[in-house]
Formats: C-alpha cells, sequence, structure tokens
C-alpha cells in the first residue's frame, strides 16, 4: 500500500479528451513563479554543499540533486478525498492545490469514469490527475513529475548524459511496469517525451542558454526567470500523443465513448483541425527517439473520425493483450 502511494502521481494518467473544446486560461505565470522560487531554494543549497569550489561538472551534478531533492519528494494535496491527495510531487502538489484553472474531474465524468476496480485501481480510485494549459499546450499535473523527478532519475541512470542509450531503456522500462502498465494499466508515451525533456532541463544547467549559470566565483546563480512554454513539447498532450492501454481499461475507454458518442462528437467538431487525421497518423506511424526497448504497438485508442463520421467504420486501437511483452503485429515483441 505504501508504494502505491508514493509512487501514484507518475502512474497517474491524464484526461485532455474530454471538455477539450472548452477553453482553459494559462497557468503560466503561477506555476513559473513557483518553480523560480523553488530553482532559488535549490541554488542556495548548492552553493551550501559545493562552498562555490567545485567544478562544473560537480556542481551540475549538486545542482540537479537540490532540484529534485526540492521540487520531488512525495506529499498530498490537501482538501480532497483520501485516495486523490497522495502521490505528487512537492512542486505538482502545490499546483494542484493552487488557484491556477484547471481541468479536473471530482465527478469522474471524465474518459475512465467508468472503469471498475478489477480494470485499474488506480484510475478507478485516484482518478486522472489535472489538465493545465502550460506553454499553449494541455498539460497533465503528472508531466511535470516526470520531467523533473524522472528527468532527473534519467540523469543518473545516463551518468549524466555520457549513456543515453541506458537511460532511455530503463526510463520504457518504468512504464511496462510501476509507473505504467503495472498500476493504472497504461503504457504512456507522453510520458516518456516528459522523462526525455526533463533529462535534456537537467544536462543543460549551468551550459548557455539556461537560467542557472556560474558567476565567476564559482557560485550557482539565477540569471533569468523559468519558463514553462520553454520546455512543453506538444508530445506532452495524451490526445497528439495517444497512450496504450491493457486490454480491460481499453474496453472500458471506448464503452465510454459510445455513451458519450454525441458529447465526444460535439466537441470534437468545435476542437479537431483539418490536419488532425494527418498529424496523428503521422506521430502513429512513427517510433520516437525517446523510446527504447520493448514497447506495445502504437494506436489510435479513441479513433474519433470515426467515431464522429456517419458511415465511416469506427475502429479504435484495442487495449494490448495481458502478455504484449511477446506480442506484436509480427509475432514478436515491438522493440527499437
Amino acid at each position: 500500500m505504501l508504494i502505491w502511494l508514493l509512487s501514484t502521481a507518475l502512474a497517474y494518467e491524464t484526461d485532455q479528451l474530454t471538455w477539450r473544446e472548452q477553453p482553459l486560461a494559462p497557468a503560466d505565470v503561477l506555476a513559473d513563479a513557483q518553480l523560480n522560487s523553488v530553482l532559488d531554494e535549490a541554488v542556495a543549497a548548492t552553493n551550501a554543499v559545493v562552498q562555490c569550489g567545485a567544478n562544473e561538472a560537480a556542481t551540475r551534478e549538486e545542482l540537479a540533486r537540490q532540484i529534485r531533492a526540492a521540487t520531488s519528494p512525495r506529499t498530498r494535496v490537501p482538501g480532497r478525498k483520501l485516495w486523490r491527495q497522495f502521490g505528487y510531487g512537492r512542486y505538482t502538489a502545490w499546483l494542484e492545490g493552487s488557484e491556477a484553472e484547471r481541468r479536473s474531474f471530482p465527478k469522474r465524468n471524465d474518459i475512465f469514469g467508468g472503469l471498475t476496480m478489477w480494470q485499474s485501481v488506480i484510475l478507478t480510485r485516484s482518478g486522472p490527475a489535472s489538465t493545465f494549459n502550460l506553454g499553449g499546450e494541455l498539460v497533465g499535473s503528472d508531466k511535470l513529475d516526470h520531467f523533473l523527478d524522472t528527468g532527473f532519475m534519467y540523469f543518473e541512470w545516463s551518468d549524466g548524459g555520457a549513456n543515453l542509450d541506458t537511460a532511455l531503456r530503463l526510463g520504457t522500462a518504468t512504464e511496462r511496469s510501476l509507473y505504467g502498465i503495472a498500476t493504472s494499466k497504461t503504457f504512456s508515451w507522453a510520458d516518456l517525451a516528459a522523462n526525455r525533456d526533463g533529462l535534456d532541463f537537467y544536462l543543460d544547467l549551468l551550459t548557455e542558454g539556461s537560467v542557472l549559470q556560474l558567476n565567476e566565483e564559482g557560485c550557482v546563480v539565477r540569471t533569468g526567470d523559468f519558463h514553462w512554454e520553454d520546455h512543453v513539447e506538444p508530445t506532452w498532450d495524451e490526445v497528439k500523443n495517444p497512450s496504450v492501454h491493457s486490454r480491460m481499461v481499453g474496453r472500458g475507454v471506448v464503452r465510454r465513448l459510445r455513451r458519450k458518442q454525441s458529447d465526444y462528437c460535439a466537441s470534437f467538431e468545435m476542437w479537431a483541425e483539418p490536419s488532425y487525421e494527418t498529424e496523428l497518423n503521422h506521430v502513429l506511424q512513427e517510433r520516437p527517439d525517446y523510446v527504447k526497448g520493448l514497447a506495445p504497438p502504437r494506436g489510435d485508442p479513441y479513433d474519433l473520425v470515426g467515431l464522429c463520421t456517419p458511415l465511416r467504420p469506427w475502429t479504435p486501437t484495442p487495449g494490448v493483450p495481458r502478455f504484449w511483452r511477446t506480442r506484436s503485429r509480427d509475432g514478436e515483441g515491438a522493440r527499437d
């Protein structure tokens, strides 16, 4: 139970589909200001440890460690039902409890709202993490934990970027286990994209372009403001970069879409660009470079075009079978 509570946020899924047509006010001003305050804490802690006397590589490593320590310890969001409180990192818990506008589903009218405990304990009890408008993209708060927390894990796994392939393979494995299929019954490509972008953030510390630099005395200083818009990518959006669900969760999502077809199709008509189908097919046909090792075949769990086009077959991709690790379209596990 303790492990489940501590890992919940990194195993949370999000719903960027339901109510997608409704405008969401940007959360950047509040989210940026809070993270800059946390970065200042990390800078002070780093300088206290290295005494402004370490070389750049050692200082970067300590700074990365202090940023992770300041943003990612597991905590809870007060005021929520018990099962929706736990598992968030310190920074994302603050954002979930802040005044920033978000899209959340306390009444469980999200895409996963019809699931049972048998299909997914986390998606049933905890529900999806909130969605915020950051950098002009719809972003689940779980992606910020992936960026700040798992991104640091990538930094360590890769030995400061020297062994990138190792980090990507270990990261992909987390979606096959504790942060994905084994808990929320979902393999999230968007989570892996946020992980890799978090690694890049840590690797870029103290380099040209980073808001954290070394001054002439060898101390770390913040020379500018962190902005999420400089880091958030469209690949963090679960509609633009769809997840792969287990077969049981996939069936639950399909039932939800069928029951709420008129609502989802009315929404789809309002937000979908003419290029939506082409762009999505391009995403689904490519294996991104932030995924290494065994991964399930890609697919579209929604097929909104088919769902909302009269006389066109509706063919959402079914969830992966229980033993997908040894199967793919070609009869073998899908590898890079």
